[in-house]
C-alpha cells in the first residue's frame, strides 16, 4: 500500500493507483460545492470514467450552471451520481445526519456539535 500525495494531479493518481479514497465536505453553497468536486482536478472521480461516460457527465454538469430552479439541479447532480456509480469507479459513502436534543431546563450550557458530530466538551459549563 502507498499512500499518494494529497495534491497529486488527478492524472497522476488515474495512472499509478488501482484505488484512490478520498473524501469531500460540502460547503454552505451545496450546488457550488457539488461542481467543484466534480470538475475540480482535486477531486479524479470524473478522471477514472471512460470518454462516452465523462462526456455525459459533463454535458449534465454544464445543464446545472444554467438552472437556477434549485429542485431541478440536484435531479441533475442525481443523474451525475448514477452515471457514475453505474460505472463502477466510484462508490459514494454518505456520513449519517447528527441531531442534537438539549432540555429546556438543562442545568448546562455551551453544549455544541463539531462538524464530524462529536459533542465538544471543553466548552460545556454550568449554569448557575
Amino acid at each position: 500500500m502507498e499512500l499518494a500525495p494529497y495534491r497529486a494531479p488527478s492524472e497522476q493518481l488515474v495512472s499509478n493507483y488501482d484505488i484512490y479514497i478520498g473524501g469531500i465536505a460540502l460547503g454552505q453553497d451545496q450546488i457550488i460545492s457539488l461542481l467543484h468536486t466534480y470538475q475540480s482536478v482535486q477531486f479524479p472521480i470524473t478522471m477514472f470514467l471512460d470518454g462516452k461516460t465523462k462526456k455525459k457527465v459533463d454535458e449534465l454538469l454544464e445543464q446545472i450552471l444554467n438552472y437556477r430552479d434549485v429542485p431541478q439541479v440536484f435531479k441533475l447532480f442525481k443523474e451525475v451520481e448514477k452515471l457514475i456509480q453505474q460505472a463502477a469507479t466510484t462508490k459514494f459513502l454518505s456520513h449519517r445526519a447528527h441531531h442534537l436534543y438539549i432540555r429546556d431546563d438543562s442545568p448546562f450550557a455551551g453544549i455544541e456539535m463539531e462538524p464530524n458530530g462529536k459533542i465538544d466538551y471543553k466548552k460545556i459549563y454550568l449554569i448557575k
